[in-house]
């Protein structure tokens, strides 16, 4: 897998003390195994992982389970989408699901182009902080990844913004925080609404924090 520069930061984060970044091309590799070549490039470009050793290990020996790297899979979709509907790329129709054998692999050096001319514009980076390791703080972590991808790809969960929507700034910078209680939970925008940050509750699931999100992330959001 290629390298490219991560300039800016969709960052989950958890608070507390940092942790090593994790390896990329492990990552990538396991999604383009696991799932097909756009998604795992574009996770490579966008997103860096700074997981606990215990995270980590967890997401790269279950990699089959709902939530964790079909989540991350997920994320490279929903960027594709995103880049194609606020950047006019063509990285589905060239790279995307049903483009396969002799044909990706003409495409792919177009795709890779137009992902490079595009790296600044987004950036997701996952930290796992301090928080403790139990099924809830994993599962946690990567359905609020989930509500991200679903913004990120103008899905049905997010019909107010139809297809087509732009961000209000020229780049994104998402930064999720796993807080150290229920009561951190929220999100909130920077003044030019090119970064907002979102703090989850890292071992309960608080009753109506999906629709809490999903309103501060529409506010970033325009026609």
């Amino acid at each position: 897998m290629k390298p490219y520069a991560l300039p800016f930061l969709l960052t989950l984060c958890l608070l507390g003390q940092a942790v090593a970044q994790n390896d990329k091309n492990e990552l990538a590799e396991t999604i383009a195994a696991k799932h097909s070549w756009l998604p795992s490039v574009l996770v490579q470009t966008f997103v860096t992982t700074n997981l606990s050793n215990e995270f980590w290990d967890k997401l790269m020996k279950e990699t089959d389970r709902p939530m964790g790297v079909k989540t991350l899979n997920r994320t490279g979709m929903a960027i594709a989408e995103y880049l194609d509907n606020t950047a006019g790329t063509t990285l589905n129709k060239m790279c995307g699901l049903g483009v396969n054998g002799t044909t990706l692999n003409s495409n792919k050096p177009l795709c890779d182009d137009q992902i490079r001319e595009n790296r600044g514009k987004l950036s997701i980076t996952l930290n796992s902080g301090k928080t403790r390791l139990t099924e809830d703080s994993y599962k946690l972590l990567f359905v609020m990844l989930t509500t991200v991808n679903e913004f990120l790809n103008g899905s049905k969960y997010m019909q107010s913004t139809g297809k087509g929507w732009k961000p209000k700034a020229k780049t994104l910078a998402i930064t999720i925080n796993s807080g150290t209680k229920e009561a951190d939970l929220g999100a909130r925008w920077n003044s030019d609404f090119s970064a907002v940050t979102i703090t989850t509750s890292p071992y309960v699931e608080v009753p109506g924090w999906s629709d809490k999100i999903t309103r501060t992330l529409l506010q970033g959001a325009t026609q």
